[in-house]
């Protein structure tokens, strides 16, 4: 089959989603539900931000959405990276948003109160 050919090209992503999925589910299974850090950004604050450490910061890209923050992947995490970044998501009270598609890549979310809004 030729690799151009767009039903090619819409198996492969399909079977990437696939694995994608599994891969996370076997992550979970593995490292079960990561603790949530003691601290969390005050309510109080005006502006804030997350924040990761420098090594996981550069793997990352944060965007404000409005009512959440969206958090996306710059390459490959690993599974380490993953399960560390989750672990500080969840401690600002967000998750893990599984891929819904090539042009819906896998990010993480956190949401802000109406106070930070």
């Amino acid at each position: 089959m030729d690799r151009n050919d767009p039903k090619w090209q819409a198996f492969i992503t399909d079977v990437q989603k696939g694995f994608t999925d599994l891969l996370l589910d076997k992550l979970e299974q593995h490292f079960g539900t990561p603790k949530t850090p003691e601290t969390k950004p005050s309510a109080q604050a005006h502006s804030w931000t997350p924040t990761f450490p420098d090594d996981l910061g550069k793997l990352v890209k944060i965007e404000d959405d409005g009512s959440c923050f969206s958090i996306s992947p710059i390459k490959f995490l690993g599974s380490e990276n993953f399960s560390a970044i989750l672990n500080i998501v969840k401690g600002y009270d967000g998750k893990y948003v599984k891929a819904a598609g090539p042009k819906q890549p896998g990010h993480f979310e956190i949401p802000k109160t109406t106070e930070e809004m």
